[in-house]
């Protein structure tokens, strides 16, 4: 819950009262000074000088109140307690006192003495718009869904500019699924006081769920703005932009998460993926080392440790992969052969014994066919006897053309 209710108003009145009269006494300037230090959160200042200030004016129902919440803040339920009870005794008549009772018995979780308290703050007044929002939000915290909307719907019937009855509002509205009606006091409550936080928290779940990630991240972006995010805001913008696949953006987001809560573990995984998906595996394995020891993510840190590992191994022995350019390789010039290749297997396979890898010797050819033998030379009485028989018929062939003589 924001600044609490009808506080800021009360004190404005009561510091103007003081510039009327009253300047100079002990009691006031204790008061004003405890007054100003709770509304700046500086609890313990606030506490020392409330309570030097009710030591004079122990009948104050404005410090009394201030100092209750203190103790709240500050988880001191006891004395808050205790203050409570004597507001009540002191101011029986004063809504006020009793809405403060309510809200101490609803922080030790004595739901029903909270409720009877809210409920004799609005007979004593029923106008007063706090106990009607109070009554409201330990109804929604029960579950009592129907009737914590008819009690905000009565505190907005009061006051339209009240941001937290807006608030829980637009709660019960995403419980019913309603969520157009819960934007839409939402924004009321965001017009009425920008610096609520809650109200784009709440908003940047309404787009989560409606998987609309640009209008949660635009939210979650609001909420950052305003300064002291925490982790988990960082995270789940992380996880926006990673959904709007602007890994730049994400990584920076879970980034200033693990800046702003070093063991947010989730942002540690977030990061290590992101690491491993951009080869920068050694910052990877040390991100994931991290997770190890871890309940949520110990499987998948294993897992991821050992998928590591394998890649860094294949790597050592130069088995490169299938789109990794060789270091110092020549522009233009074909990629030198991989050696996995060579070898004939696919990286990451164990390679064969070292006598597979050796070149077979190749097969011998086929002896060339033997040449025919050579035509026998013919000797020179051979040559003799040819020549005559060729002169013998030529003289016949002339012989039998002469005519015969007369």
């Amino acid at each position: 819950m924001s600044q609490p209710l009808g506080v800021k108003a009360r004190l404005a009145a009561y510091l103007k009262t003081l510039a009327a009269g009253g300047q100079g006494e002990p009691a006031h300037d204790h008061i004003a000074e405890g007054l100003r230090a709770w509304e700046a959160g500086e609890h313990v200042k606030a506490a020392t000088a409330l309570t030097a200030g009710l030591v004079a004016q122990p009948s104050n129902l404005d410090a009394r109140i201030a100092l209750t919440r203190v103790y709240l803040a500050q988880r001191h339920l006891d004395r808050a307690e205790a203050h409570a009870t004597t507001a009540a005794t002191l101011h029986s008549e004063n809504p006020a006192a009793h809405s403060l009772m309510g809200e101490v018995l609803q922080a030790l979780r004595r739901y029903d003495k909270a409720d009877s308290a809210y409920r004799t703050a609005i007979k004593l007044g029923p106008k007063f718009v706090e106990a009607h929002v109070r009554l409201g939000i330990l109804q929604f915290e029960q579950n009592y869904m129907d009737e914590a909307l008819k009690t905000l719907e009565a505190a907005i019937f009061l006051n339209q500019k009240d941001a937290n009855a807006r608030y829980y509002i637009a709660q019960i509205c995403i419980e019913n699924e309603d969520f157009k009606r819960a934007l839409i006091q939402s924004h009321w409550a965001e017009k009425i006081d920008p610096s609520f936080r809650p109200i784009y928290l709440l908003r940047a779940d309404i787009f989560e769920h409606l998987d609309d990630w640009r209008n949660a991240a635009a939210e979650l972006d609001k909420l950052v703005g305003l300064g002291k995010a925490e982790a988990d805001i960082f995270c789940r913008l992380g996880v926006a932009r990673l959904r709007l696949k602007d890994e730049v953006a994400a990584q920076e987001a879970f980034e200033a998460a693990v800046e702003v809560q070093w063991y947010c573990l989730e942002a540690h995984y977030h990061l290590a993926q992101l690491l491993e998906g951009q080869q920068k595996l050694d910052q990877a394995q040390e991100k994931y080392k991290l997770l190890v020891e871890s309940r949520l993510y110990t499987a998948v840190a294993h897992e991821a440790l050992n998928r590591i590992q394998e890649t860094l191994a294949a790597i050592d022995d130069n088995l490169i992969g299938e789109d990794t350019p060789v270091a110092g390789a020549a522009p233009g010039l074909p990629p030198k052969p991989k050696l996995a290749d060579l070898v004939g297997r696919k990286p990451g396979q164990k390679p064969p014994p070292r006598a597979a890898m050796l070149i077979p010797p190749a097969k011998p050819k086929p002896p060339l066919p033997a040449p025919p033998p050579p035509a026998p030379v013919p000797n020179a009485q051979a040559q003799m006897l040819q020549m005559q028989l060729v002169m013998a018929l030529f003289m016949e062939m002339q012989g039998g053309q002469q005519e015969p003589e007369a």
